[in-house]
């Protein structure tokens, strides 16, 4: 019966694991995501989006001027 209990054990312990990896993973993309768009809108050349995130731009500490 003990061995029996172990592997239940550690069927619980993988599904714990991967469920723990899973999120890691979407907070992982999600800031790098995220990372992006403010890079992308932070140093974007062009007229329109510089004025549409005019101060957004100042309030995240990007020099536009």
């Amino acid at each position: 019966m003990k061995g029996g209990d172990t592997l239940e054990r550690i069927a619980r312990l993988r599904s714990i694991v991967a469920v723990d990896y899973r999120k890691a993973m979407l907070v992982l993309t999600s800031v790098l995501v995220a990372a992006g768009i403010v890079y992308i809108i932070g140093f974007a050349p062009y007229p329109a989006i510089h004025d549409a995130f005019h101060d957004i731009r100042h309030g995240l500490g990007f020099p536009c001027h």
